[in-house]
């Protein structure tokens, strides 16, 4: 498509992007409210007024060639529209996108959109001390019981390893007395509860556990993973804000690694409660742990109509398609979309920063030559209304801030600043609406001839009939060979040897030169190393808890207590 029409769409796509973001709002029942805004007719729209325009001569003669036919504009008008069906179909909840029936933890909710962190904090705070605090109580209670005071235990690491792989796989009464029979035989049918439960964990948590973390990479069909897909590709490319970039690693590392060492320390709990009961009891407990974020996600209070997170994941289709280094860097802009560097600084008055310009982008704003006829009328409304300070004519024709606050949900009206992250939901690229610019750079970039670079002398290499249907191969739109299992394998791989690390910090190198990055980078790869290792370990971890539970069976006088009463 880039062979055969040249880089115009795709600048003008990222154009329409911006265009669209300007005009979206989080206001219920208003006209541009996300929900109710036409963003097929208003993105339509915008390309054929693109196409007509009389600079863009060039690449109409492309673009309506009869050699190329009405099948391939179609093919270009698909592949360009994409971001902007995503965002009417995530929107309206069409097709795969379909909110109501899926529960999103808060953390996701923060990992969209940067604010309302408060409460998941505190969540996030109570999710790690209590975890923390009972593998301190294990570790005091490994310490201080005495069944080891046996002179069959010594200090050799043999004996020590010995000491402690059966005080964690072999059910302990910690009560009891001198035992009998009876004690015995009750030692032996908490091991035998214990033996079902971790058989339950490895046919039911280990797989669970591999889909989940599948699930969170975005390597699954479910509509969790695509948002989660898209998270990745933004912090991938590192698109996203601090607090952004912190709360999807959170939600990550929640929802693989920290569900894995909650299994680890419930099979611990578990092989020392005192009862078949406690056993059971402990291992629902931690159960509901590692689910406090969802249960709060999915409260009456937190998003009851789902309208944020439609709206988050509105906002991150925009974030992952909007390239805003590339829009601020001429080198960069000149590169990929073929476009001479001192034909760009021309087009924006010698500022370095191409696209990025607060100042110009608040006058062009307010120019009514960049406008629509509606979007004269709104202005003019939007000025009498302030004139006149009718507050209920400003809350309809002035954009409201608004930000995602959790509870309860904030909307506020701030002052105006140079940060392009303090201006809300769907105003968040205030500094790029330079349409000056835009209006300039719109058509720079070249268009090719056919006749010298497709059909070289022939008369069609496009000689097919394809007008009543596209086929989903042309054009790069096949599904890709490589399986989501390879993708996984392949990724982990990476992970581990460390080639994603020095990856990632290259880029930041190159991008975002910044030491707390690096550091943050080098916490989130170590956090994915941790998770892989987790899962590795955790099957192998459950089938050692069985076969010494057996083993234990079989020999009561592997069992710690026992060793007491034998002496």
């Amino acid at each position: 498509l880039r062979r055969i029409f040249g880089m115009g769409p795709w600048i003008w796509q990222q154009y329409a992007l911006l265009r669209l973001e300007s005009k979206l709002r989080f206001q219920d029942k208003h006209a541009h409210d996300f929900e109710n805004f036409d963003v097929a007719k208003y993105t339509r729209e915008l390309w054929d007024n693109w196409v007509d325009n009389p600079e863009n001569e060039e690449f109409r003669r492309v673009y309506y060639d009869e050699r190329l036919g009405k099948a391939t504009q179609k093919v270009l008008i698909q592949h360009i529209m994409k971001p902007f069906d995503l965002v009417a179909d995530a929107a309206n909840n069409i097709g795969e996108w379909d909110f109501d029936s899926l529960t999103f933890s808060a953390y996701t909710y923060c990992s969209l959109f940067g604010t309302g962190w408060a409460i998941p904090l505190t969540i996030l705070a109570i999710q790690v001390a209590l975890p923390t605090l009972i593998m301190y109580h294990n570790r005091k209670y490994v310490h201080t019981n005495d069944h080891f005071d046996h002179p069959r235990y010594d200090d050799s690491w043999q004996t020590q390893f010995e000491m402690y792989f059966y005080s964690f796989t072999c059910a302990v009464d910690a009560s009891a007395s001198p035992a009998t029979d009876l004690s015995r035989e009750q030692l032996q049918i908490q091991e035998l509860v214990v033996q079902i439960l971790a058989l339950l964990y490895l046919v039911t948590i280990v797989p669970t556990s591999v889909q989940l973390y599948c699930s969170c990479l975005g390597f699954d069909d479910t509509l969790f993973s695509k948002i989660m897909a898209i998270r990745k590709s933004i912090h991938g490319k590192f698109y996203d804000r601090f607090m952004q970039r912190f709360f999807y690693v959170a939600d990550l590392f929640m929802n693989t690694t920290y569900v894995n060492i909650l299994y680890f320390i419930n099979l611990t709990n578990i092989m020392q409660a005192a009862t078949p009961l406690e056993a059971i009891l402990n291992a629902l407990a931690l159960e509901y742990l590692f689910q406090i974020d969802e249960e709060l996600g999915s409260s009456a209070w937190w998003d009851p109509s789902r309208r944020w997170i439609r709206a988050g994941s509105v906002e991150i289709i925009l974030q992952n398609s909007i390239e805003r280094h590339i829009l601020k860097s001429p080198a960069l802009f000149a590169e990929k979309y073929n476009i001479p560097v001192s034909n760009l600084i021309e087009c924006c008055d010698g500022d370095q920063k191409l696209f990025h310009n607060f100042v110009q982008a608040e006058r062009d704003a307010k120019d009514v030559t960049f406008m629509t006829r509606d979007e004269i009328l709104y202005e003019r409304c939007r000025l009498l209304s302030v004139e006149k300070n009718n507050k209920r004519a400003i809350d309809n024709f002035d954009k409201q801030v608004t930000f995602f606050g959790g509870y309860p949900i904030e909307r506020s009206r701030i002052a105006p600043g140079k940060s392009d992250h303090a201006h809300g939901l769907f105003n968040n690229y205030r500094s790029y609406r330079t349409w000056s610019r835009w209006a300039s750079i719109l058509y720079l970039s070249p268009v090719p001839e056919l006749d010298k670079e497709i059909f070289c002398g022939r008369t069609s290499v496009l000689r097919q009939e394809l007008e009543d249907e596209v086929p989903s191969f042309m054009f790069g739109d096949c599904p890709s060979l490589t399986k989501s299992s390879f993708k996984v394998w392949r990724m982990s791989k990476d992970v581990l040897t460390l080639k994603s690390l020095g990856k990632s910090i290259m880029h930041i190198m190159r991008h975002r030169p910044h030491p707390l990055w690096v550091l943050f980078e080098i916490l989130y790869q170590s956090l994915s190393f941790l998770c892989i290792l987790s899962l590795a370990l955790l099957p192998m971890f459950i089938l050692c808890v069985i076969f010494a539970g057996f083993a234990c069976l079989k020999d009561p006088s592997l069992v710690p207590g026992n060793l007491v009463v034998n002496s």
